[in-house]
């Protein structure tokens, strides 16, 4: 449904004037998220918006041919921008996994519980588990208009994973955001009858803050993770700069985005995993004490004495 909203934002501000991520010189994942924040902008204004979101949610669940086409443009140029990013930072992986293709999977195993008594449907058509055993209440698992959510989906997700790789242990690294999807996910499986559900964990991790505060996708206060990594490259640059050895080492933009992606890691590895941080851009750039430019700094210098 998220897709849902940057499409519904595309349609009424940018498709008439053939707005794409290249005609505005912007990434892709920053030009669907910048969607995303006019939806907001847009739904306080316009109480149906939310409707009109989820209305494009039961089309595309449809197969309507042209909000498929939509969809799969913003989701390509979303994708792509993230890939991007991931490259940068040397983030690689085996496989994608899409909720476009396992959401038909999470469904087809609710109806499978529906029918064996596992789940149940409330009087507004919603297919619902209840929670009581574990502490909790009542989560919906299909809406009420049969479409999907989160938590159909990654059911679906688990499946195929499970199928995929026969795993000993299964380890979901999502934000402590998540905490109670996770317990809820894991319970599910449990109750449809996976005994591998056992061997799910989630390794929980903090929110990354600036000092500026906590960041909203929807309201636009969100840090773009280029943009960051774009401004410790420009610190790093004019630290070379500053210390005059510009041409002591070589390529400056190159070793200068090397030292900015050594900040960025370095400082986030610092940190326990479970809590909230604080990321100092500054102090992550320092060339003196306990960061990552500080040790690339220390390993030149030893290259230096041993040649």
């Amino acid at each position: 449904v998220h897709v849902c909203k940057t499409m519904l934002a595309y349609e009424k501000f940018h498709r008439a004037k053939g707005d794409t991520p290249e005609s505005l010189g912007v990434k892709g994942d920053r030009f669907v998220g910048d969607c995303y924040v006019e939806f907001g902008a847009y739904s306080k204004t316009h109480p149906d918006a939310e409707a009109e979101a989820q209305n494009l949610l039961v089309e595309w669940e449809r197969g309507d041919t042209d909000v498929r086409a939509r969809w799969k443009q913003m989701n390509e140029w979303a994708i792509g921008g993230i890939r991007e990013t991931y490259r940068r930072c040397g983030v690689s992986f085996d496989a994608f996994y899409y909720e476009s293709d396992t959401y038909l999977k999470g469904k087809a195993e609710i109806l499978k519980g529906l029918e064996a008594g596992v789940f149940h449907r409330e009087a507004d058509g919603s297919v619902q588990v209840d929670l009581a055993e574990i502490g909790l209440d009542k989560k919906v698992l299909l809406r009420k208009d049969g479409t999907a959510l989160y938590m159909t989906q990654d059911i679906g997700t688990a499946l195929c994973r499970r199928g995929d790789w026969d795993f000993d242990r299964l380890v979901y690294v999502v934000g402590n955001e998540q905490q109670y999807h996770f317990k809820v996910l894991f319970h599910i499986l449990k109750k449809l009858g996976f005994a591998w559900a056992e061997s799910l964990r989630h390794l929980s991790y903090g929110m990354v803050n600036l000092p500026e505060g906590r960041m909203k996708s929807r309201e636009g206060t969100v840090v773009d993770a280029d943009d960051l990594i774009d401004s410790l490259r420009e610190g790093a640059r004019e630290e070379i700069a500053a210390k005059g050895r510009e041409e002591a080492v070589g390529d400056a933009d190159a070793v200068a985005e090397a030292v900015a992606i050594g900040a960025l890691h370095y400082f986030l590895l610092q940190a326990t995993p479970a809590k909230d941080m604080l990321f100092d851009p500054k102090e992550s750039l320092s060339f003196n004490g306990n960061t990552g430019p500080y040790l690339q700094y220390m390993g030149a210098r030893i290259s230096s004495v041993l040649r």
